[in-house]
């Protein structure tokens, strides 16, 4: 069977002011198993000055995000080593998230000209999680304040256990090269959409059947009969998905279960239910063509698009914009850093935090105004009054008129309230709207009001 390998380079560049090409061993670099020992990985590196004017650089620092995410390189810093180049120094120290390793050249200056130098890091055991990893690179270079910071793109493929010499199965998943022809690049990870070639080694003495998803002792599962085929071309992939092929020596009984799984970098879901908070990157942007409800906590660092409505059965939060088309319903609390916009529907929520937020329709921050004839309706209940003077027909104006909330006097003597005067009330449950003149009624002068809502008292 032809020897796998990806169809890219085996190499990574990185630039700044100087270039970095960057090599794995193993390559590509796999996660380590879910269980047993943690082979270590190697990383080189060529570093050397682009074309044109030298570089004169005191030290380089590599930072390797440490944790068990698809972000984090490893679990611990722990059997890392680097080697300098000659004449250099190599230090290395970690925190909880980061390993920190320090190349410096001699003099604490070295001009990069037309050679390179080569750095590596070993003994690096990759955790268990696929992903994409970014290890930041800063250049201190002579008589620059600040350093220069490059990122270095590194994938982490999932883990795919060594084929021994003699399998009786060889199962692998290929790159799709079309009908009759076969890849020899293995399909690790492809493009939502794209599709791919399972083959496997042939026998004559075997039943097997393909399955798709992951199987171990399951024999009434029906899945595919392929005992006469050696490969089969699947449909397009849109999510994760792992293939099984099971094969049944027909002598002896004797039952076996090889796995592959095959990654896509852009999934497609028909659904997707939560059990934990959605997060989304800094430089990322979540979109959701359909309507969404969220039974838990939803917090996103980049931007929240719901283009038919977003239903939070908890909170959530969008640390930049949130943009729902057709409304917002929230029971608990919704935040956005950011600029928010509702451009055709309503937000319903117990509260919101924004910075800025533009609606087409209607913002209703109380419930219904209920028109009420005097402010004493509603007793016991903390409310929100909104009360304006209205001079009955032939009544002379009184001229003065205190209004006490209390032991608040909200409108003195001295002060004639006049026809269409207004009054903005905060009323505790406790307290009582008293007038003086206590003449005022609906036969005189009297205070139409209405009763905006019912804050949560302090």
């Amino acid at each position: 069977m032809t020897e796998e390998f990806p169809e890219f380079p085996a190499y990574s560049i990185a630039s700044g002011a100087l270039d970095y090409a960057s090599l794995t061993t193993p390559f590509p670099l796999q996660v380590s198993p879910p269980s047993g020992d943690r082979p270590p990985a190697r990383m080189d590196f060529v570093v050397s000055a682009p074309p044109g004017d030298p570089v004169r650089c005191a030290k380089v620092v590599m930072e390797i995000p440490i944790g068990t995410g698809a972000t984090s390189l490893v679990e611990t810093a722990t059997g890392i080593t680097a080697t300098a180049p000659t004449g250099w120094q190599s230090a290395i120290t970690s925190t909880a998230s980061t390993a920190t390793i320090t190349f410096t050249p001699p003099g604490n200056a070295f001009v990069f000209d037309q050679d390179g130098v080569e750095i590596v890091i070993d003994g690096l055991r990759i955790n268990t999680e696929p992903g994409n990893v970014t290890i930041r690179i800063a250049e201190h270079l002579v008589g620059e304040p600040q350093p220069t910071v490059v990122p270095l793109f590194v994938e982490k493929w999932p883990y795919r256990p060594p084929v021994l010499a003699g399998s009786p199965n060889r199962f692998a998943a290929r790159r799709w090269a079309g009908t009759g022809s076969l890849s020899p690049s293995p399909a690790t990870q492809v493009t939502a959409g794209q599709r791919v070639t399972l083959t496997w080694q042939a026998r004559g003495d075997v039943e097997r059947h393909l399955f798709t998803q992951p199987l171990n002792d399951d024999l009434g599962a029906t899945g595919r009969d392929v005992s006469t085929l050696t490969r089969f071309d699947c449909d397009p992939v849109v999510r994760p998905t792992t293939f099984t092929l099971r094969t049944k020596v027909k002598a002896t009984g004797e039952t076996m279960y090889d796995t592959v799984t095959v990654t896509v970098d852009t999934p497609t879901f028909a659904g997707l239910s939560l059990t934990a908070p959605l997060a989304a990157g800094a430089s990322g942007t979540v979109t959701f063509p359909e309507a969404v409800t969220v039974t838990k906590g939803l917090s996103i660092d980049g931007e929240l698009t719901a283009g038919a409505g977003l239903t939070a059965l908890a909170t959530f939060e969008a640390k930049q914009n949130l943009n729902a088309t057709t409304g917002i319903s929230v029971t608990g609390s919704a935040g956005a850093g950011g600029t928010s916009t509702v451009p055709g529907g309503e937000v319903t929520a117990a509260g919101i935090t924004t910075k800025d937020l533009t609606a087409k329709k209607t913002v209703r921050i109380f419930n219904s105004v209920v028109r009420i004839s005097r402010p004493q309706d509603f007793p016991g209940t903390d409310r929100l009054l909104v009360g304006y003077m209205v001079q009955g027909v032939g009544v002379p104006n009184p001229g003065m008129v205190t209004v006490t909330v209390g032991n608040r006097e909200v409108g003195a003597r001295g002060r004639s309230l006049s026809s269409a005067d207004s009054l903005f009330l905060a009323v505790r449950g406790d307290e009582a709207v008293t007038y003086d003149p206590s003449t005022i009624s609906s036969t005189t002068m009297f205070l139409a009001w209405a009763i905006l809502g019912s804050p949560t008292s302090s």
